[in-house]
């Protein structure tokens, strides 16, 4: 069994399907079936059944109709007829409605059947045409409501009829449909009669994988019949017996080595199904759910009874909502494939090779993302500027000029270092004390020059500080800004970007010309001060806005033009909203607490399009609860923590520093870190002969690479001093330490995990050169507000974000939509909802639900379909699909195929 007898194997739905659990299936028909009506009665209209003849095809046997009324079979036939060369019958019943059977005999000595036993019948070979069994009789029964009548003549419901008639009354409308229904059951087949099985000898199968399964099956009768040395009719009425006993009630043995069982017919249906006449044109699934159904029954106990039931009755409109939901997603995953081709994706390539090189700063050379980069740094420099000379003209109230030669010294001192040099020319800055502006009054160029720097060592080491690359020529417009009058006391001050002004490169260029709006706005709910005092109590730390707010509104990226040239294929506008307020934090070494200012509110929005015709437009809001539960913070840079490391000094003149993380805390052990290395040792090396001391003495780290086992042995610091604990404690430690280098950072900083880089901060009568082991706390060095969380200080936010694309591909437009709503409740709680459409294709959504760290996740469509999932789920475990909460199939995974098999026991599947 598949349905109720059989597990799938199947892993959770996220595995199964690979559109971040959408279902990888295929839609192939089915459904359908007979309708109740109530027995005899007259109508005008004319009713008429057909159907297929399989055992099998049958050729040229004849086809009888009967009334049933009460239960019992009239004596005289509704109507005959004769298969034909595809066992096709078509009876035509006149005006009756009510139950019907339908029974086939081959008494006449004239029929032939096409032989379906891959083994061949006989003399004959598989698939040729030979004389039916002179004493084969096949039966089903339906129910008759005027029109046309689907109807199936196979051994499945021939047991069907024998089931029904064994039933309390007979073949009744209630019995014939509940004893099709266990048949179905039994032998995971969906509607006997509405289902037409094809021909097993033909040349291909079609798509219809319930056919399919249908015809594999009436095969395996034949095949096993042969081999049990029985015609079909001795075999089918074997298994009437089983179904009829009194003990079994429409059930048969599982498997036994004594009696032909269920496992019997799947073993013959498995052999069928791999057999070369029939494995080269049979789908997948029917071998796969064949094959999972005859392990199913073989494992169950020798000689136990079956224990297969119908499921519940089902609305037709709800499983037809079911199967359409399938063959929707189906349809939504087959149009993603068809864009997985080597066309297409060949295309998609190239359109991405050419894209990237203009926004990946990793790429080099003119025109290219690392030029893009330049203006993006560019624009932080002369803004800045712009900032600091407006902060003067309204501490002193006065208008002021500016020329290259101050904005230079300006880059100099705030801006250039050792590995990036802008220079300056052409410029001129004017400040308005009347205006409140500050403003480049002639525009001019900046060189963008990236540096190298860093010690090269081969016998020795050598200092190089070179350019890297060529320099980046950017050119830069009339940009400006307004700034708030410095003296008039208030509580809320706001510094904005005028809407003038660009910055180029070569090919690419950031318009701030159409900005709709962009400022800083900063407030001050309980202090009213001026603007330049203000200034100073936040950079001593001693003032905290109680909100801000940042807004920048259609600012304009052109990129990917030819050099020296306008024409920019690339056009990105861009929007980005953040609002933050004061609130208090827990630090992460639980010691005290710090005023930030905490987001609020993220929104983000923007638009691309290309002269290629692709278009991506996009959006994303992220609000926080600050009234809530709120992460953790990392202490102030500067800030100490006892008990992080511990020193002594050793016999050999050398001295050892060691990692001692306190408890609850987790050390980053990435390469270049204490943790890493566990412990170094510092030693002191005189009359160094090369760099960087040149006949001095030099301290040096030692360590061992725990995995290459390579030893470093790095200078770190030069000195006078003859012994080690007098160099060091001549040097200092902590943040004032002239052993805050690179290297000292490299092999002694600490990285703990939501905190920062700690590094020794011995004392000032600290003993070097005591051997005991000594505890040394360590000092923050970059803090930066790192937050953290744990179960009980953590964020509660609720996410929304949407794209909307077109990408043309070879002259052809394909579109898609992707939306997603999140919210999280609790540490390990939240929600989110994940909707996917493309094309014209109905959308699919994607809903997961965490509560206490246990994800459930809920596939869904308009109709009110879903599929449900716990993470925890046994991975073993079918999934089940519903709709308006009422199961109407099992979702799961046969033979590595991922399967649906719905309440008709019909199958899709990929």
């Amino acid at each position: 069994m598949i349905m109720k007898n059989a597990a799938f194997a199947t892993p959770r739905l996220l595995r199964l399907l690979p559109l971040a659990a959408a279902i990888l299936l295929v839609a192939c028909g089915g459904g359908g079936g007979s309708s109740s009506s109530s027995s005899g009665g007259g109508s005008s209209a004319s009713s008429t059944t057909s159907g297929t003849a399989s055992k099998g095809i049958l050729i040229g046997a004849t086809v009888k109709a009967y009334a049933i009324t009460g239960g019992t079979v009239a004596t005289t036939a509704l109507a005959t007829a004769t298969t034909s060369s595809t066992g096709q019958y078509s009876l035509n019943l006149g005006s009756y409605t009510g139950p019907v059977l339908i029974a086939l005999d081959t008494t006449s000595g004239t029929a032939t059947m096409k032989c379906d036993n891959p083994a061949g019948c006989g003399a004959s070979a598989f698939g040729a045409t030979v004389a039916a069994e002179s004493d084969l009789v096949l039966k089903t029964v339906a129910v008759s409501t005027g029109g046309s009548l689907s109807t199936a003549l196979t051994p499945f419901t021939t047991l069907a009829t024998a089931y029904a008639q064994s039933l309390s009354g007979g073949l009744t409308a209630a019995n014939i449909a509940t004893a099709q229904a266990q048949i179905g059951a039994l032998f995971s087949l969906p509607d006997l009669n509405a289902t037409q099985p094809i021909d097993i000898t033909g040349s291909s199968f079609g798509s219809d994988v319930n056919a399919q399964h249908y015809a594999l099956l009436n095969a395996a009768i034949a095949k096993l019949a042969a081999d049990k040395g029985l015609t079909v009719t001795g075999l089918v009425n074997s298994l009437v017996n089983q179904l009829t006993n009194a003990d079994h009630n429409g059930q048969l043995l599982s498997n036994s080595s004594t009696t032909i069982s269920l496992a019997s017919v799947l073993d013959a249906a498995k052999a069928v199904a791999a057999d070369s006449h029939v494995s080269g044109k049979l789908d997948s699934l029917v071998a796969a759910a064949t094959a999972q159904d005859d392990a199913t029954a073989n494992a169950a106990t020798a000689n136990s009874v079956t224990t297969a039931a119908p499921p519940p009755s089902v609305n037709a409109s709800d499983l037809n909502k079911a199967k359409t939901f399938v063959s929707s997603t189906h349809t939504l995953l087959q149009s993603l494939r068809a864009l997985d081709n080597p066309t297409v994706i060949s295309a998609l390539k190239t359109r991405y090779q050419s894209l990237l090189p203009y926004f990946d700063p990793e790429t080099t050379g003119t025109g290219n993302g690392a030029e893009l980069s330049a203006v993006y740094d560019s624009t932080d420099a002369v803004l800045s500027y712009l900032g600091y000379i407006a902060t003067i003209s309204a501490n002193d109230g006065e208008s002021h000029s500016y020329g290259n030669t101050d904005f230079q010294a300006w880059l100099n001192t705030h801006y250039n270092s050792n590995t990036l040099q802008i220079t300056a020319t052409g410029f001129g800055f004017t400040v308005s004390s009347s205006t409140h502006t500050a403003v480049i009054s002639q525009a001019g160029g900046l060189s963008y020059q990236p540096m190298t720097y860093g010690y090269y060592c081969t016998q020795s080491c050598v200092l190089v500080n070179a350019p890297k690359g060529a320099a980046y020529a950017i050119s830069v417009g009339l940009l400006g800004l307004s700034y708030p009058d410095a003296n008039a006391v208030q509580t809320s001050y706001s510094l904005g970007i005028l809407p003038q002004g660009s910055i180029s490169g070569s090919t690419s260029r950031l318009d701030l010309s159409s900005l709709q709006a962009a400022s800083l706005n900063l407030s001050f709910a309980s202090n009213s001060n001026t603007l330049s005092n203000v200034i100073s109590a936040i950079q001593d730390g001693e003032l905290v806005p109680s909100s801000a707010e940042f807004i920048l509104q259609h600012a304009t990226l052109l990129a990917g033009a030819s050099a020296g040239s306008s024409n920019y294929p690339y056009t990105f506008v861009g929007s980005v909203k953040v609002d933050a307020s004061k609130a208090t934090l827990n630090t992460s070494d639980g010691t005290s607490s710090r005023q930030i200012l905490v987001p609020s509110l993220l929104q983000l929005s923007g638009s691309f399009s290309s002269t290629a015709g692709d278009s991506l437009a996009a959006s994303l809001s992220i609000s926080l609860n600050t009234s809530s539960t709120l992460p953790l913070i990392s202490p102030a840079g500067g800030s100490t923590r006892n008990g992080l490391y511990s020193y002594q000094y050793n016999n050999d003149g050398t001295a050892t520093f060691a990692a001692t993380p306190p408890q609850g805390t987790t050390a980053v052990t990435d390469y270049g870190n204490i943790a890493y290395y566990n412990s170094v040792q510092l030693r002191l090396v005189t009359n160094q002969t090369d760099y960087p001391c040149y006949g001095g003495n030099a301290i040096q780290v030692y360590a061992v690479d725990p995995v290459t086992k390579a030893v470093n042995s790095p200078t770190i610091n030069c000195t006078s001093d003859t012994t080690l604990p007098t160099a060091l404690a001549d040097f200092g430690w902590g943040a004032n330490s002239n052993l805050g280098t690179y290297l000292l950072r490299y092999y002694l900083g600490l990285n703990l995990e939501g905190t920062g880089t700690y590094l020794p901060a011995a004392q000032g009568d600290f003993n070097y050169s005591s051997t005991s082991v000594q505890s040394v706390p360590g000092v923050l060095i970059d803090g930066g507000d790192k937050p953290s969380e744990n179960s009980s200080n953590f964020a509660v936010a609720a996410i929304a974000a949407s794209i909307n694309a077109t990408i043309n591909v070879g002259g052809s437009n394909t579109t898609a939509a992707f939306s997603l709503n999140a919210g999280r409740t609790a540490y390990e709680s939240g929600q989110a909802t994940v909707t996917f459409t493309l094309g014209n294709n109905e959308s699919i959504s994607i809903a997961t639900a965490v509560v206490n760290g246990v994800s459930t996740y809920t596939v869904s469509d308009h109709n009110g379909v879903s599929v449900n999932v716990s993470h925890g789920s046994s991975d073993t475990a079918p999934v089940s699909l519903t709709v308006n909460g009422v199961q109407q199939g099992v979702i799961g995974e046969v033979g590595g195929v991922p399967v649906a098999r719905f309440s008709d026991n019909s199958l899709m599947a990929l």
